[in-house]
This record gives structure tokens, C-alpha cells and sequence, in this order.
């Protein structure tokens, strides 16, 4: 199903039929992911809120952003695992009353392990709170789902560190996935962390008391990610350069070995080409052993210079 609601009933995690559910029901999560226009219709029907408020939330370029009239919108982005890159996508989180939407385009994996748990009639902790302690809930895993892959690219980029001298076509991809999925993750937590700004500050009317500090928490988880992502892209830039200073000290050692070969071969090829010239006469041309004098000089600026160049470490 395209949209699903949670609710706390006799201490127990169970989960509501859409016709039961309303703004004057019980602490409610009602989880839609990629519904259907008839779907949206009834959601904006049942919850008094414009259509186009859920139809923002399923725009993947929505910026993370507050929006506050008879109800609350919050737009904050998650990771999502698109083949084998990641990226992030918004998920909304409209509050009114005792009613939380969230609304996304696609699954969030952290999101949907949380709905999997209260399919299970666990994860009562999601209901301990009004609404906001629910937006808490759902973002805390957000951010642990933000913490886990960022842990996993430090991983990766150790083991790529290891394996640097190895330069092969799938270490430079591997490096060039992981700077665009910081890059991703960067831009995302740092609009997120203006909404956290807000939020810990309490301005809005549902987001005051105690759960200013649940949020001030997540504010500093925010700005601990955005460290850990700048970190780890420091370290797949230096990966960056390590890479490209390998490649062209490789590059200059076969330029100069090709450069000594060369120097090598010219001065026999030289001397070959002078006495194949057309003369009546050249030098050593009437001496008996001028041939292997000749041949013997060949040999001997071969020696010298492979001598040399291997003194200066080109060969």
C-alpha cells in the first residue's frame, strides 16, 4: 500500500485503517509513499490541507525548508540508494493536530525499517511524545541512516587508500561515486540543518517545551554529519591528488626511459647514416680495419651512455 497509519492503542503499536483515521483521532503517523492522485486527494480531504502542500513533497529537487499556516510542513532530506550511487530525496512531514503525513516520492530505507518495526507492533518509543516527538523519531533514524553510509565511505575509502599504486579504471570510479555522494550528502544536511535552526529555537507553537531539546540533539547530530562529510571529502580529494601524482610520476619514468632509449640508438644511427653518405672518400675508408673501428666506436657510445643513463636512474 501506497499509504499506511501507525497509531498507540492500549499501550500497543497498531495500525489504523485510512477511513479511521482524522484530525480529531488519537497521535497518528500516517506514512504515503508514492501515492496515487485519488490517494492525495482523500489525504488533502481528510486532513483540511491544499493539495499542493503534497505535491511539493513529492518534487525530488524540494530544497529542505519550513512552512508554517494551520499546519506544519517540514521538508527534510534522507538518503536513497538509486542502483549504485546515492543520493538524497525530500521527505515531507506535515503536522496538524495530533496528525503527522510523512510524504516522499520513494522509500526511505531508514523510514521504512521504522515502519517495518511497527508493523510488528514495536516501536512504541515513536509515540511517547505528541507529533513533534514523532517528526523527532523519524529524522533521528534519518540522520543514523546519514552517520551509517558516511561510515561506509570512510570504509571504502581506506581500503581505496591501501590499493592506491593499483591504478585501474574501477578505483578511479569508485573514488569519483564517493566524491559525488559527499558532494550529495553536503549540499542536503546543510539546508537540513536550517530546519533544525528553527526548530531547536522553538518558534513554532508545536515545537516548544520539552521537545526543544530532542531537537537542539538532533541540531548538533546535523552538525556533526556535516563534519564527518567534509572530512571524508578532504580525504577523497587527497585520494584525488595521491592518484594523479602517481600517474604522472609513472608517466615522467617511461617518458625518460623512452627519452635514454632514444639517445642510445641516435648516436650509432648517426654514425651509420655519415658513412652511408655517396663519398669517394671517407674517414677510414681505405684503412683494413676501419670497419670495426667504426663498429667498435658504435659500441662503445652505447655503453657509455647506457652507463649514464642508468647512473641518473632513467633506465
Amino acid at each position: 500500500m501506497a499509504v499506511r497509519a501507525y497509531c498507540l492503542k492500549d499501550n500497543m503499536v497498531v495500525e489504523q485503517r485510512l477511513d479511521d483515521v482524522g484530525l480529531k483521532s488519537g497521535l497518528t503517523w500516517v506514512r504515503v509513499v508514492d501515492p496515487s492522485s485519488d490517494e492525495l486527494n482523500y489525504l488533502s480531504r481528510m486532513a483540511k490541507i491544499d493539495l499542493e502542500v503534497f505535491e511539493d513533497c513529492l518534487d525530488e529537487t524540494e530544497r529542505s525548508r519550513i512552512e508554517s499556516e494551520d499546519y506544519i510542513l517540514v521538508v527534510y532530506r534522507a538518503p536513497f540508494h538509486e542502483d549504485d550511487d546515492i543520493v538524497t530525496i525530500p521527505i515531507g512531514f506535515i503536522v496538524k493536530k495530533n496528525l503527522v503525513i510523512t510524504v516522499c516520492r520513494k522509500s526511505v530505507k531508514s523510514v521504512g525499517n521504522l515502519a517495518k518495526l511497527l508493523n510488528y507492533g514495536r516501536g512504541k518509543f515513536v509515540f511517547r511524545q505528541d507529533a513533534p516527538g514523532v517528526v523527532f523519531s523519524i529524522i533521528d533514524k534519518i540522520n543514523d541512516e546519514y552517520l551509517g553510509v558516511i561510515n561506509r565511505v570512510g570504509d571504502t575509502s581506506d581500503f581505496i587508500e591501501e590499493k592506491i599504486f593499483d591504478i585501474s579504471r574501477e578505483n578511479v570510479q569508485k573514488i569519483l561515486s564517493l566524491n559525488t555522494t559527499l558532494a550529495y550528502f553536503h549540499s542536503a544536511l546543510s539546508a537540513n540543518l536550517e530546519v533544525m535552526k528553527i526548530l531547536r529555537k522553538g518558534y513554532l507553537k508545536p515545537f516548544r517545551g520539552e521537545c526543544v531539546e530532542l531537537f537542539e540533539d538532533l541540531y548538533l547530530d546535523t552538525m556533526e554529519l556535516i563534519d564527518a562529510v567534509k572530512i571524508q571529502r578532504d580525504i577523497i580529494n587527497n585520494l584525488f591528488e595521491m592518484q594523479s601524482t602517481i600517474v604522472s610520476n609513472e608517466l615522467s619514468v617511461v617518458m625518460k626511459k623512452i627519452t635514454a632509449v632514444a639517445a642510445i640508438i641516435m648516436v650509432p644511427t648517426l654514425i651509420s647514416g655519415i658513412y652511408g653518405m655517396n663519398f669517394e672518400y671517407l674517414p677510414l675508408s681505405d684503412y683494413v680495419y676501419g670497419f670495426y673501428v667504426v663498429i667498435g666506436v658504435m659500441v662503445l657510445s652505447i655503453v657509455f651512455l647506457a652507463l649514464y643513463f642508468r647512473r641518473l636512474k632513467w633506465l
